[in-house]
């Protein structure tokens, strides 16, 4: 078993609900999975096992990814694989809110203008 089929199958084995994913050449599937995902390229596999629930967004998007099952049962299955933030070393969305104030702060002229609406064209 490689370590990225290891990590994908611990992931799955930690969902509430049961999860069947495909992709070329392969398949994982628990009993009595309700929502499947169908991954047009391989290489997605790595952003499922990573959890990287942006990067399988922008699959969807792009169609490289296709998901079947109850709205609700795709967000929860989301959520878990995306994990807490916090716990993945992101910082939270309170300091994310401090540091983009700050830093608009920072750039805001003391007219309260933005820096770059003083420059002239």
């Amino acid at each position: 078993m490689t370590a990225l089929s290891s990590r994908i199958e611990s992931r799955m084995e930690r969902l509430s609900l049961p999860l069947a994913l495909e992709w070329p050449g392969g398949r994982a599937e628990k009993a009595g999975a309700q929502v499947r995902l169908k991954l047009h390229k391989p290489s997605l596999l790595n952003w499922l096992a990573l959890g990287r629930i942006g990067n399988l967004g922008d699959a969807y998007v792009r169609g490289d990814l296709d998901i079947e099952g109850r709205l609700g049962d795709v967000m929860t299955i989301a959520a878990e694989l995306a994990g807490d933030p916090v716990q993945q070393g992101h910082p939270s969305i309170w300091t994310r809110l401090i540091l983009r104030a700050r830093s608009a702060w920072l750039h805001t002229s003391t007219t309260g203008v933005p820096d770059s609406a003083n420059r002239s064209a």
